[in-house]
């Protein structure tokens, strides 16, 4: 049920998206749920840290949609598993490595509410 919705909503703004009429609206979320819902009801590996960003949400499930649904259709017949990782480093800042738990930022990216306060850029990778 929920893959069914969430493919309702995914076409609609398509459509909107085709016809020059989609509004772009940017919100906080957490980018390992955001992942974690995309990814529901699929046989795909995920890994992405816990982090908040902002990003239109509609957009990236497009895109992000037709990126793991094509891995799945046409991927390797010898190694069939398909995995999204999501990468995260701060716009003109290098991340500080910590052999134990990988990559961890060097200052925090949200202020006390929540809200994004660095830049970002967030990498989606479909292996």
């Amino acid at each position: 049920l929920f893959r069914g919705m969430w493919w309702c909503k995914l076409r609609e703004a398509l459509l909107q998206m085709i016809a020059g009429r989609y509004k772009m609206v940017r919100e906080v979320v957490d980018v390992k749920e955001f992942a974690q819902d995309l990814v529901r009801g699929r046989e795909v590996a995920l890994e992405c840290p816990p982090q908040m960003v902002q990003l239109d949400r509609m957009v990236c499930n497009v895109a992000l949609d037709n990126a793991v649904t094509n891995a799945m259709r046409h991927g390797c017949q010898k190694d069939p598993q398909v995995k999204l990782s999501v990468e995260m480093t701060k716009q003109g800042l290098q991340d500080i490595h910590d052999e134990t738990q990988g990559a961890v930022p060097k200052h925090d990216m949200t202020d006390e509410s929540g809200e994004c306060t660095t830049p970002v850029e967030v990498r989606f990778v479909v292996r």
